[in-house]
């Protein structure tokens, strides 16, 4: 049998879900732009706004379900959870954006080699493909995979800057 708060945690699921799948695409579409020198920082910027309004609905439905249900255990740590994960999805949107800045700034990168660069990027993506995978499958395993390869993406920048 259902629970009363079940729809409201299965419709943060489905926010979640439609943030991280933006903020992939933002993701994408930066690096993308940043790798062939195009300016997409209006979309970006739209694709940002839309990411952070849905964190927003995030944060409401989930004082809402706090405040009409008050859960514990599993299902508070649920909410707590999603409040997080929808502010660092947010942040990835904002990222993307300030992708589209940085290259307006940095100019041609036609003398640059960004083998590494590229390296992380890929590694970034499937973190970040990945961490949606695991939210909606709930899988432990792959969530300590994704920790493991943060410092891949961590050497892989510190090399390109050298």
């Amino acid at each position: 049998m259902s629970r009363l708060i079940d729809q409201g945690i299965d419709n943060i699921m489905i926010l979640l879900d439609k943030m991280g799948n933006l903020a992939r695409e933002a993701f994408l579409l930066s690096v993308n732009a940043y790798m062939e020198n195009k300016d997409v920082s209006n979309e970006l910027y739209r694709m940002s706004s839309e990411i952070r309004k849905m964190k927003d609905e995030v944060r409401d439905l989930a004082f809402e379900l706090v405040v009409r249900y008050q859960p514990v255990a599993r299902d508070l740590r649920f909410i707590e959870s999603a409040i997080e994960i929808s502010y660092r999805l947010s942040r990835f949107g904002r990222y993307a954006f300030d992708i589209s800045g940085i290259q307006k700034a940095l100019g041609s990168r036609e003398s640059c080699d960004l083998k590494d660069v590229k390296e992380a990027l890929t590694i970034a993506e499937w973190m970040l493909t990945m961490s949606i995978s695991t939210l909606k499958n709930w899988d432990e395993n792959l969530a300590k995979n994704i920790v493991k390869r943060d410092s891949e993406v961590d050497a892989k920048i510190i090399e390109a800057l050298k």
